[in-house]
């Protein structure tokens, strides 16, 4: 985060649940969280200052308005540490307060549970790790809820209920039979080469095969009459017939109710199936740039 020196850790992500999704990020100084669009205005000392040590008098002058700017940046602050309080034991919470130190114990509560079996030995680790603090402990819990598939994901399932036993002082609820055996279909579904994934998928949407060939069809044409390659307006235009079509047969946005289709891991690894055979060449910020299947 450049521009700003002396930036302490601080972060708060207010993130949209669709696939195309918005960031809103705020970095604070001295615990006080400054919007991305704001961050040149200056902070000294958990103050927000309108200028900068040793300025000269115009320059005061000329942030005059600037200070109302960081005024309202205050307040927004404390409208946004409220939402993510509210939102921090829902089940999918919309927006987390996260600081590197919550990242980093959420992350470490994901390989406690893959790799720790008792889920006393799993508590104690975690609570040693947040060093008895029980507030942390419920920021994880959200952090994993709102950055993982813990309705598809076994791991992040028990990381989440790790850190939420871990928080709350009470024992950790176990999986529910028909959870576990959705983690198990969606595992060994995930397990598949792409084309096999695919495949599997389209025996139970069959739409899903005629959608493949006209997406397909439709980048051969549109290379055609480009030279033999995608302009750049034609391969934005295919990644979106590709993102609503696809949207409209699987994951968690469709009309489906088997848990496989309708589950995100569905939906991501036919849309890199399907990125793939289109030859289609993927956005710098795109969320397709990653394999989900790594």
């Amino acid at each position: 985060m450049p521009g700003m020196a002396g930036i302490m850790e601080g972060d708060l992500r207010a993130v949209s649940r669709s696939a195309r999704e918005r960031h809103f990020e705020c970095w604070s100084d001295a615990g006080v969280v400054m919007p991305s669009w704001n961050r040149g205005i200056p902070v000294h000392n958990g103050r927000v200052s309108t200028h900068g040590e040793g300025s000269e008098p115009a320059e005061i002058a000329k942030s005059a308005g600037r200070a109302r700017v960081s005024l309202a940046s205050v307040g927004l602050l404390g409208l946004l540490r409220a939402l993510a309080k509210r939102e921090e034991d829902r089940e999918e919470p919309g927006a987390v307060w996260a600081t590197p130190r919550i990242e980093s114990l959420a992350t470490f509560a994901i390989v406690v549970a893959k790799d720790v079996q008792d889920d006393s030995d799993a508590v104690k680790k975690l609570r040693i790790r947040a060093k008895g603090r029980r507030g942390p402990l419920r920021r994880a819990a959200a952090f994993v809820r709102f950055s993982s598939l813990v309705h598809e994901d076994g791991v992040a399932d028990r990381a989440n209920r790790l850190l939420k036993a871990a928080g709350s002082g009470t024992a950790v609820e176990p999986v529910a039979e028909e959870d576990k055996q959705r983690f198990d279909r969606i595992a060994t579904f995930a397990a598949q080469e792409y084309p096999d994934a695919y495949a599997a998928l389209a025996d139970m949407e069959p739409r899903l095969l005629s959608f493949k060939d006209d997406l397909v069809g439709a980048a051969r044409v549109a290379a055609g009459q480009n030279g033999g390659l995608l302009s750049s307006e034609q391969n934005l235009a295919l990644l979106d017939l590709l993102y609503d079509g696809l949207t409209a047969l699987i994951g968690p946005d469709s009309a489906q109710t088997d848990d496989l289709l309708v589950s995100q891991t569905a939906f991501d690894r036919a849309r890199f199936h399907l990125v793939t055979l289109a030859g289609l060449r993927l956005l710098e910020d795109s969320e397709l740039l990653v394999d989900p299947g790594l």
